[in-house]
């Protein structure tokens, strides 16, 4: 789909264009149902010596859900599940919940532009990574490194991008997300070279399944550098402990 770019105008920045020249790059991703200013939000917390971008998926979640997604849900006995387009990804008991978690990060949505409706058909994770690396390739100040941080859908998103240009990245943070099925070019590259990976869930959380885990506890220590953190208690979420582990993985990725 030649017609699906992220929308610059909707990019939020941690700094303006004259401070950006030399400094590694900090992409965020957000989940299913959400927005560019949720993950934002935790641009305090997280090391000053990145510029960080926050990008908007340039799909419309489907009514009644608010927001945006970064591919298309999963039909299930008339149920729309966020997630992966694929069968074990997400339950669709927790559906609901899910959606309010995506928006747990961060929860300033003023000034939302008004959305277009996009065919759910033609929104597939394949159409986003190629807007997210177009975008990336179109800045006119090049970063010095690039790292990806995304929740739930959007550390789906993480995940792929690396496995599309294994070379380009310096490291994934993936919060609460997982890994999608299935084996993609890059992979070989990746389980030569290793890079560094944060992969955060909470126990409790209840919407991405037991086989998904699984598929992610089993890929990601043979195509990376894993940093695992397991936080009791937490659900589909983002904690202030796990916001913590992720500055300090942040601050190290860049530094390698």
């Amino acid at each position: 789909m030649d017609d699906v770019r992220i929308d610059e105008s909707a990019v939020l920045w941690s700094a303006g264009p004259q401070q950006r020249a030399g400094r590694p790059l900090l992409v965020i991703l957000h989940g299913y149902g959400s927005n560019e200013a949720d993950l934002f939000s935790l641009s305090p917390y997280l090391p000053l010596s990145p510029v960080i971008a926050s990008l908007r998926a340039p799909f419309t979640a489907p009514w009644p859900v608010d927001g945006y997604s970064w591919f298309r849900l999963r039909q299930r006995a008339d149920v729309s599940i966020p997630g992966l387009p694929a069968d074990d990804a997400v339950d669709p008991a927790v559906h609901a919940d899910s959606v309010a978690a995506d928006h747990a990060a961060a929860l300033d949505t003023d000034g939302v532009a008004p959305r277009v409706p996009v065919v759910a058909a033609d929104a597939t994770p394949e159409a986003s990574i190629d807007a997210v690396v177009a975008w990336l390739d179109a800045l006119e100040t090049p970063p010095a490194q690039i790292g990806l941080l995304g929740f739930s859908q959007g550390g789906v998103m993480a995940i792929e991008l690396m496995r599309r240009q294994p070379e380009r990245f310096s490291f994934v943070v993936n919060l609460s997300g997982f890994v999608y099925e299935g084996e993609h070019e890059g992979d070989v590259a990746l389980a030569e070279s290793l890079p560094p990976v944060f992969w955060g869930r909470g126990t409790l959380d209840e919407v991405i399944t037991e086989a998904a885990i699984v598929r992610t506890t089993d890929w990601l220590p043979a195509h990376s550098t894993l940093s695992g953190r397991i936080y009791e208690g937490l659900g589909h979420a983002v904690s202030p402990q796990e916001l913590t582990d992720v500055a300090g993985f942040v601050e190290r990725g860049f530094a390698a």
